[in-house]
């Protein structure tokens, strides 16, 4: 039996989050520019440019938002999420400013949920963000990174948004578990890679072999750590399977911390301080840092 859902590309807007961007932003940005009917461009930068702001405002299927400083990811998140609801959207194409699109990437989203019988329970269907097998078209993830993402955004009202208080770090972990947890899943398409950074590059060499791994500050060390103990605190009942997901990414940052990276007594110092607030519940922004 062949399925027709009827989803069209007119139900589709998107959202990028600007974070003190450079110029390649503009580049990105035209990659799936046009592939969605509406673009929101949510800017979280500390210091606005003149020169972005003018740029986005020329093209007409953009609206920039800015957020008058860093409001976090998952705040940029819920402010384009429901402006698209109240403009009438059923879908939000979630981009990183750092995110390349392939070419019909949401077409091809598009055709795979116009052909599944389960499409309504989908609350995110992904570019693939972890291995796949050669015989795979897509296959069901516990959790998958937010750039790529087509947000169902029937879902997403369902289950309440984006936390605002993680800020930034696992503010697609905690959205995925509750997801799951109300019954909804998470698909990856096989087929449709993103070019993305995922931040700093830093390498070291082991017998004559160079690894590479990504760095990121004691800061952000900090908001990783408090935001994952919070997470593990929380849902260690209701979804243990992602819960020992979390306790794998952290142990192997706590790793990296100790035997790779610099200022070692400072972000030993912010894991501390994490530690207690995740525990504590204690979210939102660090101030004065």
């Amino acid at each position: 039996m062949v399925v027709s859902n009827h989803i069209k590309g007119s139900d589709i807007a998107g959202v990028v989050i600007l974070y003190n961007p450079h110029e390649q932003v503009f580049e990105n940005i035209k990659t799936y520019l046009y592939q969605v009917s509406y673009l929101y461009v949510v800017d979280n930068s500390d210091n606005l440019t003149v020169n972005t702001n003018v740029s986005l405002k020329e093209i007409s299927n953009i609206r920039y938002i800015s957020n008058n400083g860093n409001k976090g990811v998952a705040y940029a998140l819920n402010i384009a999420s429901q402006t698209a609801i109240e403009d009438g959207y059923s879908y939000l194409l979630t981009m990183d400013d750092d995110s390349k699109a392939p070419s019909n990437m949401v077409m091809n989203m598009l055709n795979f949920l116009n052909s599944s019988s389960i499409y309504k329970k989908i609350a995110i269907l992904s570019a693939v963000h972890s291995k796949c097998g050669h015989l795979h078209l897509s296959k069901s993830v516990l959790y998958t990174m937010t750039s790529g993402n087509l947000l169902n955004l029937e879902a997403y009202q369902k289950v309440g948004g984006f936390n605002d208080g993680l800020f930034i770090d696992h503010v697609d972990h905690e959205y995925n578990i509750r997801v799951r947890n109300a019954g909804f899943h998470i698909v990856e398409l096989c087929s449709i890679k993103l070019q993305h950074r995922l931040g700093t590059l830093k390498s070291f060499t082991v017998f004559g072999k160079k690894i590479i791994y990504i760095s990121h500050s004691p800061i952000r060390f900090y908001y990783f750590v408090r935001n994952g103990v919070y997470i593990v605190n929380k849902y260690s009942f209701s979804n243990p399977k992602s819960v020992l997901k979390i306790i794998w990414i952290l142990q192997k940052e706590i790793g990296k911390v100790l035997f790779l990276e610099d200022e070692k007594p400072k972000r030993m110092n912010y894991f501390l301080r994490g530690v207690i607030a995740g525990l504590q519940g204690s979210l939102g922004k660090l101030v004065n840092e």
